[in-house]
């Protein structure tokens, strides 16, 4: 918060990237800045101070509008761009798989989706599944 102020008293314009944590207000899952408190008053004061934020979805912007007050003409989306270093897949994939990633820890079985992953694994006997993560709790 301390390079927004910075930039205000200077009068220069600044830039924050949002999404995720920040913007996510999820009680349920006990996820996200926006649930109460001084962490969601600190979040949007934060996000306010910005000239211009940034997010990766427009999932994200509808988020950062919804749950922070952000008007939507102040949060732009830029798509996250990598390099296909890959290529063409193949017609027929080698064999079928499931994949997901994240700790494994109380936290992150409803958050990262861990719960309804393991039931479908249960429920697809045929089909691999495979967490890649660390065991934490």
């Amino acid at each position: 918060m301390l390079p927004l102020l910075f930039a205000n008293y200077l009068s220069k314009s600044s830039i924050l990237v949002i999404g995720g944590y920040d913007t996510a207000n999820l009680p349920e899952a006990d996820y996200g800045h926006q649930r109460g408190g001084m962490k969601k008053w600190l979040s949007r004061l934060t996000m306010h101070l910005a000239s211009c934020l940034i997010t990766f979805s427009n999932y994200s912007r509808e988020e950062s509008e919804m749950n922070a007050a952000l008007p939507p003409t102040k949060v732009q989306v830029i798509y996250l761009g990598l390099p296909d270093t890959i290529g063409q897949l193949p017609v027929k994939p080698p064999l079928p798989m499931v994949l997901t990633v994240g700790n494994v820890e109380k936290g992150n079985l409803m958050r990262k989706g861990l719960e309804p992953f393991v039931l479908a694994a249960h429920n697809l006997p045929g089909i691999p599944f495979v967490l890649v993560g660390k065991w934490r709790d």
